[in-house]
């Protein structure tokens, strides 16, 4: 049965569990693309607000800066901070309804790094169980036909577990 072909393709003792792996790989990629969460993202507009306001508290439109990139760094500062200066509250608000548009946009998912870190290892400790299942079917396969199946999907660090070990790692 090894290397034997179904509807073009070769047969892989476990196409379910292929399919709960490709699930899983995905929402891994999904999990790691996932920014911060709203509140944080408003929080950090508003800090950033914030520090441009004391920067133009502190220096005004004074030119600063050597270079040209530096001198409209700094002047980009001192016109948001008289923005802030000038009206606080509309800024304010105005920059909230950005970053909640934009948060919405890009799907309105957002974790925070220690979800994200929790939530991927959740993920990851799932994806090994079934990468130890299908390695037992892959040797349950070759135990009855004599073959040893070539997988470029098998998990290297699997293969080499002794089948007791093999079997707590799939529980």
């Amino acid at each position: 049965m090894i290397g034997s072909r179904r509807n073009g393709r070769a047969a892989n003792p476990g196409d379910d569990i292929d399919g709960e792996l490709a699930a899983i790989d995905i929402e891994i990629r999904q999990t790691e693309t996932t920014g911060m969460p709203l509140a944080d993202r408003l929080q950090q507009a508003e800090s950033e607000l914030e520090r441009c306001a004391e920067h133009y508290r502190a220096h005004g439109f004074a030119p600063m800066g050597t270079l040209p990139q530096e001198r409209e760094h700094y002047r980009h500062l001192a016109t948001v901070g008289a923005m802030m200066t000038i009206g606080k509250a509309a800024l304010l608000q105005a920059e909230r309804e950005r970053v909640t548009a934009a948060f919405q946009a890009a799907g309105g998912r957002g974790m925070s790094r220690d979800a994200k870190a929790e939530h991927l290892a959740e993920l990851s400790a799932r994806r090994r169980v079934l990468m130890a299942r299908r390695e037992i079917e892959f040797r349950a396969q070759e135990a009855s036909s004599g073959e040893i199946a070539a997988d470029a999907m098998r998990a290297g660090e699997l293969f080499l577990l002794s089948d007791k070990d093999l079997t707590r790692e799939a529980a």
